[in-house]
């Protein structure tokens, strides 16, 4: 049996990686390693593995969210009842268990799986720019995340995880200079979707490593650099999309104001998962008409979805995740490599948690690539690296 627990432990961390290699490249791609990583984690179950899950305090808020947005469908009204979301919500959820298992049984594959991400994220980067150069589009998207204010945030996340292991890796021969490309290529792309929240969170994300990895006012210098550079950006272009916020702007002032409308009208358990983007709530001025898919916040459309329980059990996680990450990297065991790649996980999670003052960024691939991090920062705080 042990044999057999061994094979299936191969099994659910390569199709672990698989996923996190494939996320934003191939949707396909992503599917089967995700479906190889639920098989491998159920063969070690049945060959008798106790899992290494942890903090029994977020698995069991996890397990509490998606309890509550099962009930926001059952008590949904018909026409917003959508039960295949809550199958979505599973897969996206699934990875925080399964990383934590798979990199608590061997914690050196964490340095693995944070390379794989950025691996994968520099090919997508690579291949959305070359798509657009060959189409002509107006913004860059990523193979598997066609929206470009998803693809952004995956990129900004990508930005901060590089940064932060990149200061282990930057004495390095070989990965140091791939690490400085990664990041630059990611810099490139993300401009490249003229997506203003996730810039928010890139920036929020790579301050963190720095933070992390030099002193603090570092990181505040950097902040600070950003917001001159964006000001001679806008000085030097008036008609760009990044400068001209006016209506985007105003467009999410709006839909928030009527998201918490609906909030109201449901408060506990909120319209039903998924349900978002049949609430009505359409802006129109004499320019434009703008149906809203979602909040363009994860807490507000979280609780018109799930209501303010389902809201309050995300934001519950959100807060013991990171405070799991933060403890891991200060109990660090392995030495400094250990200490980056803690790092890196968070870094990358505060980015996309920022992110989700503007967006959705709990949702999709952004939010797989969340939870993921999340469980593979807070595995590092036991075992030796080997």
């Amino acid at each position: 049996m042990r044999r057999a627990a061994g094979f299936f432990d191969g099994v659910q961390a390569f199709g672990f990686g698989a996923v996190l290699l494939a996320l934003p490249i191939s949707e396909a791609a992503k599917s089967i390693g995700l479906g190889l990583a639920v098989v491998g984690f159920v063969g070690k179950l049945l060959a008798g593995h106790r899992p290494k899950l942890g903090s029994r305090s977020a698995h069991a808020v996890l397990a509490l969210y998606l309890a509550l947005a099962a009930l926001s469908v059952a008590f949904a009204d018909g026409q917003f009842r959508r039960p295949e979301e809550l199958v979505t919500l599973a897969s996206t959820l699934v990875l925080f268990p399964l990383a934590l298992d798979a990199c608590r049984a061997r914690p050196s594959r964490r340095v693995l799986f944070v390379g794989l991400i950025i691996a994968g994220a520099t090919v997508a980067a690579l291949l959305g720019y070359a798509q657009a150069m060959i189409e002509g589009r107006l913004r860059l998207n990523l193979p598997s995340v066609e929206n470009p204010i998803p693809a952004a945030e995956y990129l900004g996340a990508a930005l901060a995880a590089g940064v932060g292991l990149g200061f282990f890796e930057l004495r390095a021969a070989i990965v140091g200079p791939l690490i400085g490309f990664s990041c630059g290529t990611y810099v490139l792309a993300l401009l490249m979707t003229k997506s203003r929240g996730p810039l928010v969170g890139a920036v929020v994300g790579t301050a963190a490593a720095v933070a992390a990895n030099m002193r603090r006012r570092y990181a505040l210098l950097l902040v600070a650099l950003a917001i001159v550079a964006l000001a001679c950006f806008a000085r030097l272009n008036p008609e760009s999309r990044f400068v001209g916020y006016r209506v985007t702007g105003d467009i999410r002032v709006w839909t928030w104001s009527q998201t918490i409308d609906r909030i109201r009208e449901r408060p506990l358990l909120g319209h039903g998962l998924g349900s978002f983007s049949r609430l009505g709530i359409v802006y129109r001025d004499e320019a434009i008409v703008e149906p809203q898919v979602n909040a363009h916040n994860v807490w507000l459309n979280a609780a018109a979805e799930t209501g303010i329980l389902g809201c309050g059990a995300l934001s519950l996680f959100l807060v013991i995740g990171i405070r799991d990450v933060v403890r891991a990297i200060r109990r660090a065991r392995g030495g400094r490599l250990a200490r980056a790649v803690g790092v890196a996980a968070l870094a990358a999670s505060l980015a996309l948690v920022a992110s989700g003052l503007f967006s959705v960024s709990t949702d999709a691939e952004p939010g797989m690539l969340l939870f993921a991090l999340l469980a593979i920062g807070a595995a590092g705080g036991s075992g030796r690296q080997t």
